[in-house]
């Protein structure tokens, strides 16, 4: 299918359900909102324990939104409060699944945060190098060791893109097969996006004219256009399943 077709059923998911959609949206955004707001009238010690806390729910509370926009497209009983109880009842398994997919990109996230050390350490020398002015040779060094740094940083970049995009349906298979471990969650993730993945990431770009849109509603829009992009996600979802599933019935 084409990123066109998951759209077209995307709204047709939605049909009678944009409001809904947009009020989980809101409620959804308003946690972190809340938090951040009342931050600024807290004393800093205070400040870090919000931190803390923001990290800690962000995890479930985004498993309890993905969980929720998906009974709503599969008219499924849900209200717009529903993350709540959905995303702390799967406390565990939400945070399981998370640590569990960073594990398994753990190579491009050390190659990233190594680079970014080494290029500010030889940054912070190079600055010194030009003011003191010490040798040409050893700044020239540092600008080779500043540019294969970055040349790293992006590799790094491209490497964890591409490994993510085995596992954007994780949550959406932990709801559907609760039954299942974490492991064949992600398993069961990474099957359906092999060779799959640009697909995906072509629909979810397909956006970017609405999310440009969206910026000039002072964020409004944003309300109809996420559950717009997830319900489209939910149609790959579907696709996907039933592709893997002829090609398992044919291979036998």
């Amino acid at each position: 299918m084409k990123s066109s077709q998951y759209k077209i059923e995307a709204k047709k998911s939605l049909k009678g359900k944009w409001l809904k959609s947009a009020c989980t949206t809101l409620i959804y955004f308003l946690i972190f909102f809340f938090l951040k707001y009342i931050q600024r009238f807290l004393p800093t010690q205070f400040n870090i324990i919000l931190n803390v806390l923001y990290i800690v729910i962000s995890i479930p509370c985004s498993f309890g939104y993905i969980a929720s926009l998906f009974n709503i497209y599969n008219d499924k009983e849900n209200n717009i409060f529903s993350l709540f109880k959905i995303g702390f009842n799967n406390f565990g398994k939400a945070w399981n699944i998370f640590f569990h997919m960073l594990i398994k990109m753990i190579v491009p996230v050390i190659m990233i945060f190594i680079s970014l050390i080494i290029a500010a350490i030889s940054l912070s020398l190079f600055a010194i190098s030009l003011v003191t002015k010490i040798s040409i040779f050893l700044t020239l060094i540092l600008l080779f060791i500043i540019l294969i740094s970055f040349g790293f940083y992006i590799a790094g970049l491209i490497i964890l893109i591409i490994k993510s995009y085995l596992y954007p349906l994780s949550y959406v298979i932990a709801v559907e097969s609760p039954d299942l471990t974490t492991k064949e969650i992600l398993n069961k993730s990474e099957s359906l996006m092999e060779n799959r993945r640009a697909n995906l990431f072509i629909l979810q770009f397909s956006f970017i004219g609405w999310a440009i849109l969206a910026l000039f509603t002072f964020g409004l829009g944003y309300l109809w256009l996420i559950p717009y992009i997830i319900f489209s996600t939910f149609a790959f979802y579907n696709n996907v399943k039933a592709e893997k599933s002829y090609e398992i019935q044919n291979r036998d």
